[in-house]
């Protein structure tokens, strides 16, 4: 009884967990090796109006001592992707494309991962449709989301320039290798499990 209570957790449990693992392991290798050394990766989104003319019955909003009926906001969610720290000052531009005369940038904000302070963000050739920022360090799995407020709906763009590196734009979550590991690994494991279960049933019938 023992000896079979023995096959059944090597057969059950012990093998499936070991045999998942190396599988596991070996998908997570080649994933790896998909990843590019310098990558930069993005997505927009917006416009979003927080308010319009309509919604707020024709009042004016003082915003930064300039008067509005319109209020926009834009995120642009950008990271480093790849495997090697970007460096050496990586210039990234946005600009809005509009007709509209008096479009402007009312204010920017960053949210980052790690704090600002490590990412040494500085400004340059700001006016008031576009915006550019320098970033003096990108490490992988770095981040950072922009956040416009405009005072009207026009078509975003962004361009990056860097050592190595250029912009690509990406509706893929940053996080999404973490994921995936994590869902081979599951699969792998309980596969291999399903398996070797399957085996032992047949040898335990025949």
């Amino acid at each position: 009884m023992a000896e079979e209570k023995s096959n059944w957790f090597m057969d059950g449990f012990l093998l499936p967990l070991i045999v998942g693992s190396i599988l596991a392991g070996v998908s997570i290798f080649f994933l790896n090796l998909l990843q590019k050394d310098y990558n930069l990766n993005y997505n927009i989104d917006g416009p979003l109006k927080i308010f319009d003319k309509q919604s707020i019955d024709g009042l004016q909003v003082n915003i930064d001592s300039t008067f509005t009926s319109d209020l926009v906001t834009y995120k642009v969610h950008l990271w480093n992707s790849g495997t090697k720290s970007i460096k050496d000052g990586l210039h990234v531009l946005c600009v809005f494309k509009t007709d509209f005369p008096r479009f402007r940038i009312f204010r920017t904000s960053h949210s980052t991962t790690p704090p600002p302070e490590f990412l040494r963000i500085t400004e340059w050739g700001n006016d008031s449709v576009k915006a550019g920022f320098i970033y003096g360090m990108l490490e992988p799995g770095d981040e950072d989301t922009i956040t416009f407020f405009t005072n009207y709906p026009a078509e975003l763009s962004l361009t990056a320039r860097g050592q190595d590196v250029s912009g690509t734009p990406s509706n893929v979550n940053p996080h999404h290798y973490e994921f995936i590991a994590i869902i081979i690994i599951v699969i792998s494991i309980s596969v291999s499990a399903l398996v070797f279960m399957l085996i032992r049933i047949r040898k335990d019938q025949s």
